[in-house]
């Protein structure tokens, strides 16, 4: 297969997982290539079909099925090797359509156009938080963080919750119902004094755990009032 990054208009995506791989035609050129040995092979064996009706001879069976038919084969396959781009699929993740295989492609091949944007920065991070939490999560990630609460815009203020915005970190906290809190996917944030960070929350009940499992890092994790686990991590 050839390497990511030759091909920067692929005729095939090859996507690639343990004990699986699949092919997927990539623009025309890949289609025309597909249909074209299918139809060629199906062609030729209905001409060796019409041969040995006129002859009964079964030579031009066995010469269709020796040649014709494995060589079809042996063309697609060819192509794809030199003109496809593989792509690698995580373990577990079964058959892959094709609109994520080009997705995925596109992921891991630089030489590949992006989808019309650029990713210039993480705007805000979102936490959840059940119905009537404000005033906690207010306890919690303004006095405790010390990030100030910023006003909502009045058309989303009757959805409940609060923001918290400072010129770097911004945390919007929303209202769910069920709730259910990120025990494992988390958000973690950078800070000038994680030791000082942890005597104070624990001094205010939280639920603090030490880490040491990042080389480099002096790091804890904090759950906020509602469960939501958050790392906080300061580069040693």
């Amino acid at each position: 297969m050839t390497a990511p990054g030759a091909i920067s208009d692929p005729w095939f995506i090859v996507a690639r997982s343990p004990g699986r791989i699949r092919g997927y035609p990539a623009n025309w050129k890949g289609w025309v290539t597909l249909f074209g040995c299918i139809f060629g092979s199906v062609a030729c064996g209905l001409g060796a079909g019409y041969l040995w009706f006129r002859t009964h001879q079964w030579l031009w069976f066995a010469g269709y099925f020796a040649t014709i038919f494995p060589g079809s084969f042996v063309l697609l396959f060819t192509v794809m090797h030199r003109t496809g781009r593989e792509v690698f699929v995580p373990q577990g993740t079964g058959s892959v359509p094709q609109a994520m295989a080009l997705a995925m492609a596109r992921a891991q091949a630089g030489s590949l156009q992006p989808l019309g944007l650029t990713l210039e920065a993480i705007d805000h991070v979102q936490v959840a938080i059940p119905t009537g939490g404000e005033e906690e999560a207010r306890r919690f990630y303004g006095y405790l963080l010390g990030l100030p609460e910023r006003a909502k815009p009045p058309e989303l203020a009757a959805r409940g919750g609060c923001w918290f915005e400072s010129a770097t970190v911004k945390v919007h906290c929303g209202v769910e119902d069920p709730f259910s809190p990120a025990r494992k996917a988390h958000i973690a944030f950078r800070v000038d004094d994680v030791r000082d960070l942890a005597a104070r929350a624990r001094a205010s009940g939280y639920d603090v755990a030490d880490d040491d499992a990042l080389p480099g890092h002096d790091r804890i994790y904090i759950n906020d009032p509602f469960g939501n686990r958050l790392e906080f991590l300061r580069p040693l």
